[in-house]
């Protein structure tokens, strides 16, 4: 199994709520300002798989405050777990995922050898949403996709 985290990042002191959350971090890593999404070398998170092959995501919410809407581009997945209780199988395409929640999903990589985005689309009224130059983003990598 793999885990993927969804954090909100803040860039300044919180003295008193509410404080906006200036991108998600997927497993740590994010970009944020107008000059992290123009500069492609800024790294995302990249989460390998092979074609042909099933994985077991476990979904966490680490933010203070954003709902995330994570989604995996032309992949559908089988919500399997739900804060630590096994869940009738569920196929969905999204799944929103709140501050503490943990799901686990099992996706399997059926698709062309390719790059594709995973996405953690942030309520837009607690976070700036979209996904401009890679924001809110990491990557699905398919073994022999290119880097």
């Amino acid at each position: 199994s793999t885990i993927i985290t969804l954090a909100d990042w803040y860039h300044e002191v919180a003295l008193q709520h509410p404080l906006q959350p200036v991108t998600t971090l997927i497993n740590g890593m994010g970009r944020t300002s107008a000059d992290d999404v123009s500069h492609p070398n800024v790294p995302l998170a990249v989460v390998n798989v092979s074609k042909g092959l099933r994985y077991r995501f476990r979904i966490i919410g680490l933010s203070c405050d954003s709902p995330y809407n994570f989604t995996i581009n032309h992949h559908k997945f089988t919500i399997i777990e739900a804060d630590g209780e096994n869940t009738a199988p569920l196929v969905a395409d999204s799944l929103w995922v709140s501050a503490g929640q943990r799901y686990s999903v099992v996706m399997h990589a059926d698709q062309p050898v390719d790059n594709y985005w995973i996405r953690a689309d942030p309520l837009a009224t607690r976070q700036t949403p979209g996904f401009e130059g890679g924001r809110n983003s990491a990557i699905l990598r398919y073994a022999g996709a290119p880097h």
